[in-house]
Order: structure tokens, then sequence, then C-alpha cells
């Protein structure tokens, strides 16, 4: 029977077996520790490369905002208009009526009004959507 018993400890650590996997085991201990770190710091770069792209879209959406608000006035809208649809008929090769080849204040009223009611439509629009925004600003806060 001592010949089992002693089998037995040999393979289960208190001979040369024992001794090899009790360092195998170490081995693969530290090569665990290694993965997990090198795991850890490609976690880490991932998390660093996402914030740095998260903050980058703020700013864009900041910046887009920013944009946005300045459409929610409709007098500075509608003169925008008025110049922009001017230089796109010429750009088009579009015939501008005589009456209309002016500054905003010297088109004829019914021009005027036409302009300031799709200015006032847009910056209603806008209003509304950077609205939106600011709350989404303040539940991340």
């Amino acid at each position: 029977m001592t010949g089992i018993v002693e089998d037995f400890q040999y393979l289960t650590g208190t001979g040369i077996m024992g001794e090899l996997g009790r360092q195998f085991a170490e081995g693969m201990s530290e090569h665990a520790k290694y993965m997990s770190q090198q795991e850890d710091q490609k976690k880490f770069e991932k998390e660093a490369e996402l914030n740095t792209e998260i903050a980058s879209l703020k700013m864009k959406l900041k910046l887009a905002r920013n944009t946005l608000e300045s459409y929610c006035y409709p007098e500075l809208l509608a003169r925008e208009i008025h110049s922009k649809y001017n230089d796109y008929a010429i750009r088009y090769g579009w015939d501008i009526q005589d009456s209309c080849k002016c500054d905003y204040d010297e088109l004829p009223s019914e021009n005027r009004a036409v302009m300031y009611a799709l200015a006032k439509h847009i910056s209603e629009e806008a209003r509304r959507t950077v609205e939106i925004l600011k709350c989404d600003d303040e539940k991340e806060g």
C-alpha cells in the first residue's frame, strides 16, 4: 500500500512532478496576470479613443447648434435668404426680376413679406430643434 501513497504524493506535490506542476501553475498565473494587464491596456486605450471621439462630436454638435440658433431670427434669416436666392439665381442662369435686384430693404413689400414668412417658418423649426438640443445638454449635464 505504501507504493500507491508514495506515487500519489509524488504526482500531487511532494515529488518532482509536483514541483513542476507548481511551477507550471505559477507560470500560468503570471501569464494570466500579463494577459489581464494587456486587456486592461487595450480597454484603457479604446476608452481614451472613444472619449476623444465623444469630445469631438460634442464640439461639432455645439457648433451646429450655434449655427441653428442663428436661424432663429426671422428678420436676419429673411435677409440671408434674399441674398442667397439672388446669388444662386445668377449662378444657375435664372433671370431675376429687376425689382428684386436690390437689397432686402428695397424689395417690393410683397416680396419682402414672402421672404419674411418663409424665414419665420424656418426660424420656428430651428427654435424647436435648438430647444430639444438644449434639453439633451441639460440631461448630460
